[in-house]
């Protein structure tokens, strides 16, 4: 199934890493700067628990056009960044799709709301702990 992951962050990060590693079709929307051009000159770094680094080289993209739409948009960027993602959440959508948020805060599923159908969001709260290091 094809996923797009809409921040790659550490907790984007974290989630394409194992989409990947279950064989997914994950493409990633990532905003132009540091953490794009490494993601597009060095791939996804993955270091597990236990300390297994594995690479991935999924599709990445800093524009929603760039993308072919699908039926599942995970949102992981920050809250304070949801305002300006959710515009594009129609075009990177197929039709009854689902759009499913692992964001903190209060408020993105109403965000998300004004732009796709209410009932295609589903809110995913997540206890994973992650980070991004110096090797991103």
């Amino acid at each position: 199934m094809r996923i797009t992951l809409v921040g790659c962050g550490a907790l984007g990060g974290l989630f394409a890493a194992r989409l990947l590693a279950a064989g997914e079709d994950v493409q990633i929307l990532q905003r132009p700067g540091k953490r794009f051009e490494e993601l597009r000159s060095e791939g996804l770094r993955f270091r597990d628990a236990s300390g297994k680094l594995s690479f991935f080289a999924p599709s990445l993209a800093s524009s929603p056009e760039e993308l072919l739409p699908a039926p599942l948009v995970i949102v992981a960027v920050k809250a304070w960044s949801t305002s300006s993602v959710a515009p594009f959440m129609p075009k990177l959508l197929e039709k009854f799709g689902w759009v499913l948020t692992l964001q903190n805060g209060l408020g993105n599923a109403e965000i998300l709301a004004e732009k796709v159908e209410k009932n295609s969001i589903v809110l995913g709260p997540c206890t994973y702990g992650s980070r991004l290091d110096s090797e991103g």
